[in-house]
């Protein structure tokens, strides 16, 4: 998903360059929560502000909800038949070709630097060693920093202040929104708030 939201997003309307999209990402894998849902939200955010990061947020979540909603109540019934075991199978073998396509489409883009592979290497071996998703992030975050400490410094400098103020404004206001949610969740029932957050 997060492959076509960008080809939609970069490429057919030009929303967005691509290196805000891929900063957009970064800010997306780096939070809790579905990864797709929250990019289609930061395009959103971007083209529109709040009200665009609300609409791309209920536009693109809640047919996938309904979608599901029906593939759940129809598996809860016909679990046991024959063709609806099959039906999943399949399902199973679309998933793993979908994330072998975004997964050559991410990794034509950071094949073009030495600096992206090396991070790229080092959050794969530290997962392949145990670590923790947050440590590898915070790790691969901070290499960043160290690495691209130029390029960044000087992408801030050409960015106008005006922007980058109000982007700032408008991303805490809706992480405040979403912590506004988990806490209520929380509060409501602690059950569903697991399963989110999980």
């Amino acid at each position: 998903m997060i492959a076509h939201i960008r080809e939609l997003s970069t490429q057919r309307n030009q929303w967005l360059d691509k290196n805000d999209f891929k900063n957009g990402v970064a800010l997306c894998q780096s939070i809790p929560g579905a990864i797709a849902i929250q990019t289609a939200a930061y395009v959103g955010l971007r083209v529109r502000g709040i009200s665009g990061a609300l609409a791309a947020y209920i536009g693109f979540g809640l047919p996938a909800f309904i979608f599901m909603l029906f593939l759940s109540v129809l598996y809860a019934r016909f679990n046991s038949l024959p063709k609806i075991v099959s039906l999943f199978n399949g399902f199973q073998v679309i998933v793993v070709a979908i994330i072998f396509n975004a997964t050559y489409l991410f990794g034509k883009d950071i094949t073009n630097n030495y600096k992206n592979i090396l991070i790229a290497l080092l959050a794969a071996v530290s997962f392949w060693f145990g670590l923790s998703p947050f440590v590898v992030i915070v790790g691969a975050g901070i290499i960043g920093m160290a690495l691209f400490k130029e390029s960044a410094s000087s992408n801030v400098i050409n960015s106008e202040k005006k922007e980058i103020s109000q982007n700032i404004k408008q991303i805490i206001c809706l992480l405040l929104t979403f912590l506004t949610c988990f806490t209520g969740l929380y509060l409501l029932n602690s059950i569903l708030f697991n399963l989110v957050w999980g």
